[in-house]
């Protein structure tokens, strides 16, 4: 059964049931998807287990799940309940928060190649000035003898 907040977040519940997380879900690293799978074959609990699903609209939420195992009067496996949160803020933030740390890294390079450019400038007009001033203390020397 799946939760009216679900309904909310713009999921389409009814095209939704009777279909698995990961004929549903992306941005999940197939090795994250081996072992969410494993875990749900081997009828454990699982916690925090975050996908991303695209709403009716046509945008893409994450959710966050986790579940417990549940049987029925016979012992038999009759599937997991659970609760799920919407991770989607936090998930826009860490995007925002890399695409300016990105920018921020391009821009600490490029001034540091700036930088650099200016030292060696900088460095380059120091030895011009050395060896001018020991050129001059050379003439003077010659004109003093």
């Amino acid at each position: 059964m799946i939760s009216s907040g679900a309904k909310r977040s713009g999921i389409n519940v009814e095209a939704s049931l009777g279909r698995t997380r990961w004929e549903l879900a992306k941005g999940i690293s197939l090795e994250a998807w081996a072992e969410h799978r494993q875990t749900l074959d081997a009828r454990k609990p699982f916690r925090d287990f975050e996908c991303a699903v695209t709403t009716e609209t046509g945008d893409e939420i994450w959710i966050s799940s986790s579940g417990e195992p549940t049987y029925d009067d016979e012992g038999v496996f009759a599937g997991y309940h659970g609760t799920a949160r919407d991770q989607t803020p936090r998930h826009r933030a860490e995007n925002i928060l890399r695409n300016q740390t990105e920018v921020l890294n391009q821009m600490v390079e490029h001034k540091t190649a700036d930088l650099q450019k200016a030292l060696e400038s900088s460095q380059q007009l120091q030895q011009e000035l050395e060896r001018s001033s020991r050129e001059h203390q050379a003439f003077h020397d010659r004109m003093n003898i």
